[in-house]
């Protein structure tokens, strides 16, 4: 019977810690009785054992899991970037009526405006994330049209300084009689060529 080499050998033979050593014989590596490593038997049952079970860890199987990991990595991904989208359609219709109102509309005006990107927000979402995702909407559920407005203008202090009255509750009534449930439409702009010079 061949001598053995003592584990810290045998460790570095293998390039593991000691320790690793330690615990493979746990797993059954074979010994000698003086505690040795007997360097053959025990690379071979390396070999059978601790290696196999490396390669299945690289196996098929495991190549699944990480796919699916991407895969649900990608799709956690996609909803932040979903909720991004959905916010950002919530917080524009206020924006573009501060807007209106720094660039010399009138309340009416601006609370129009406002208005209609409320109501054409998640449409308009649906869309852009339907192309941005290369499906049809009918494939993808739709953002909700909730009616949030997470960044509501002060009106009041909008119409102080266009320096008029507004009244958005008599805005929506009057808009209600004229238009009925659907908002009034945006008004295109005329072609440049017929523009009243000023």
């Amino acid at each position: 019977m061949t001598d053995g080499i003592s584990k810290a050998d045998f460790a570095r033979t293998m390039g593991v810690d000691r320790s690793q050593v330690t615990r493979w014989t746990q797993l059954g590596m074979p010994t000698l009785d003086d505690g040795n490593v007997p360097a053959a038997r025990a690379a071979e049952w390396v070999r059978g054992n601790v290696q196999s079970y490396a390669r299945a860890r690289r196996s098929i199987g495991a190549r699944e899991m990480r796919a699916a990991q991407v895969q649900h990595q990608q799709a956690s991904f996609e909803e932040i970037a979903r909720l991004g989208l959905w916010l950002l359609t919530q917080r524009i219709p206020g924006e573009a009526a501060r807007v209106a109102i720094q660039a010399g509309a009138t309340p009416q005006v601006a609370y129009t405006i406002y208005r209609r990107l409320q109501r054409r927000g998640p449409e308009v979402a649906n869309e852009l994330r339907a192309d941005w995702m290369g499906l049809d909407e009918g494939e993808i559920g739709a953002f909700p049209d909730v009616g949030l407005d997470l960044d509501p203008p002060d009106w009041a202090a909008l119409a102080r300084a266009a320096r008029v009255r507004f009244d958005p509750a008599a805005w929506e009534r009057g808009a209600a009689e004229r238009f009925g449930e659907e908002l009034p439409p945006v008004a295109r702009a005329p072609a440049a060529d017929s523009a009243e010079a000023d």
